[in-house]
């Protein structure tokens, strides 16, 4: 007698499964596969890649929409930040003007040739110039700070803005590396 101790206890069983056969019995076995698959699915897997092609489609184009938006923000805070300069550099001029003002005005008070309401005036006007020139000098930091945050620099990174942008206004919309400087449509 041949005894096979197959090693496997078949479920509400204590012992092992264990095969006995006589010596010299022929056995036979047989045993069956079944695989199964679906030979047309009804165009359900063509409609799911056409689905992920477009969602693919769609996360490029919204990335290529970000960009847009991101480049005409660094254009905006750079024009912000050229336009504020420029107004800080000529009030810094008005301030010395009006400094000179309340100079003269005062000269003219001492000489006896003019009156304190002239003096007033001018340390008016000065007062006023000066406060433009702080708005303006506010307005840069400002316009710098959100190009730095824009272009990924550190905020103590310093921005140098070119004095001389005809070489950017010659450039022609279209051109390879060039967008246009409007912007992008609203949807």
């Amino acid at each position: 007698t041949l005894s096979i101790d197959t090693g496997l206890t078949p479920p509400g069983q204590t012992a092992p499964l264990t095969i006995e056969r006589e010596v010299g019995q022929r056995v036979t076995s047989s045993g069956a596969l079944e695989v199964a698959w679906r030979a047309l699915d009804f165009g359900a897997r063509a409609a799911r890649e056409d689905a992920a092609q477009a969602g693919v489609a769609a996360s490029k184009a919204a990335g290529r929409a970000r960009a847009v938006e991101l480049a005409w923000a660094v254009r905006q805070s750079y024009l912000a930040a050229d336009f504020f300069a420029e107004v800080a550099r000529v009030s810094e001029q008005a301030v010395k003007t009006a400094r000179q003002d309340v100079t003269d005005a005062q000269a003219a008070v001492d000489a006896g040739l003019g009156a304190r309401v002239d003096v007033a005036a001018a340390q008016s006007r000065l007062a006023e110039r000066q406060a433009q020139l702080a708005e303006a000098q506010a307005g840069v930091l400002r316009a710098q700070a959100t190009l730095r945050l824009l272009l990924g620099q550190p905020a103590d990174a310093v921005v140098v803005l070119s004095d001389d942008l005809s070489r950017v206004a010659a450039l022609q919309p279209g051109a390879p590396g060039v967008a246009p400087a409007r912007p992008p449509p609203a949807p």
